[in-house]
């Protein structure tokens, strides 16, 4: 009985001062090449991987990073057209201390072309 006490406890110290999670903060090209310091995240926050990949005509550009991010943005893909190109987005989330969150998914690229056309009668 007395160690249940002592769990309920730690337990409400923990909730009375927010605990938060301590994530690494890294850039690299995927979680094993990402090296980098641990940051406190806010309340609300978990670990974050997040990757980004830009594509304007032939050029490409795959960004990876490890941070705190906000548990509303934990597992989203989504994707955006831009004029020549695309832009797709995915964070994973994990939520203990120094963490590393799966790989983020990402939209599968269309090839469907934009339509302008409305933009030619404003």
């Amino acid at each position: 009985m007395s160690s249940l006490l002592g769990f309920l406890c730690v337990l409400s110290a923990f909730t009375a001062t927010g605990y938060s999670l301590s994530c690494k903060l890294c850039v690299g090209s995927d979680s094993s090449s990402c090296i980098g310091t641990l940051e406190t995240c806010p309340p609300d926050h978990a670990c974050g991987a997040v990757r980004t990949v830009t594509k304007i005509n032939e050029n490409e550009v795959d960004l990876y990073f490890i941070s705190c991010v906000p548990l509303k943005e934990c597992n989203s893909p989504g994707s955006i057209s831009v004029p020549k190109g695309k832009i797709r987005r995915g964070t994973s989330c994990c939520h203990t201390s120094n963490c590393i969150p799966p790989a983020p998914r990402l939209r599968q690229m269309t090839k469907k072309p934009m339509d302008y056309s409305c933009m030619a009668h404003v």
